[in-house]
């Protein structure tokens, strides 16, 4: 009977799968969101979201010139919305590399022009999240200099008072 019953289910095919079990428990990841361990892929999405940006602001500006009459605004508003909505992601996704920082650093002067010297909350995100950045990925090499300042002002100090001890001992 079990050879019957394995010999029906090869001749079509049709194996009884072998389940797998997964490598983390389901208890231990429930309610946990999957984690991104890999900055390369986080800064990949940042990249895209920038040339989208970029690929945005010149769709407004070619369609904006084309049409001489500026009756086909929503066409002109649909590049802005989308524009604004790139440069909103960009601001809400930290660069964890300097190829992000990179390209948020491309971006900065397009920023600028289509502010039109009126900065919108959306820019202020930006350039704020520009600068953490920055300061996020210099952070470790600003710390280096200043603790190698540091002790060597420490080591400065204590022997300009062991030589100006000295010379009030020789007086």
């Amino acid at each position: 009977n079990l050879a019957l019953h394995l010999r029906k289910y090869t001749a079509h095919g049709n194996l009884p799968k072998k389940r797998r079990r997964n490598r983390i428990p389901r208890h231990i990841m429930a309610g946990k969101e999957p984690v991104s361990f890999d900055p390369i892929l986080d800064d990949q999405r940042l990249i895209k979201e920038c040339s989208n940006y970029a690929q945005s602001l010149a769709a407004f500006d070619a369609e904006f010139s084309a049409d001489p009459d500026a009756n086909k605004v929503e066409n002109v508003a649909r590049h802005a919305d989308r524009a604004a909505a790139a440069l909103e992601k960009i601001a809400a996704t930290p660069a964890k590399t300097a190829e992000g920082i990179h390209a948020k650093a491309r971006i900065v002067a397009m920023v600028i022009e289509d502010a039109q010297g009126e900065l919108q909350k959306r820019d202020e995100q930006f350039f704020l999240s520009f600068a953490a950045d920055v300061k996020a990925l210099l952070q470790s090499t600003i710390d280096e200099r200043s603790h190698n300042t540091l002790g060597k002002r420490a080591r400065r100090s204590l022997w300009s008072s062991l030589a100006r001890g000295r010379g009030v001992l020789r007086r």
